[in-house]
């Protein structure tokens, strides 16, 4: 098995290895959220999952909370994006979360 593995990180492929086996891994790196331009359709992803899960339609976005969202350098990446969409929809009695900013950073 050594050799094999030897072989494997030779060829700078990434693996798993058991006795018997051996299972390539893949590395996938992701930009942090601050430096994606996607976070306006992740944000309307999350907000119908969330609506999903609250048993009501997926809140919309205001257009000043969308500035919000944009402008925000998103410490805690993906999840923060989340855990305020899911506060903000929770809280929110309109159909449009976006009086509130994301927390200092």
């Amino acid at each position: 098995m050594e050799n094999h593995l030897s072989d494997v990180e030779r060829r700078g492929t990434r693996g798993v290895a058991s006795d018997r086996l051996l299972i390539p891994t893949t590395c996938i790196h992701l930009s942090p959220l601050r430096d994606r331009r996607d976070i306006l359709p992740l944000s309307e992803a999350f907000l119908t999952e969330v609506g999903r899960g609250l048993g009501r339609p997926p809140a919309g976005i205001s257009r000043d909370a969308r500035k919000v969202l944009m402008e925000h350098r998103w410490p805690g990446n993906v999840r923060e994006l989340r855990n305020i969409l899911e506060r903000a929809a929770i809280l929110s009695r309109e159909s449009s979360p976006g009086g509130s900013r994301p927390p200092a950073d």
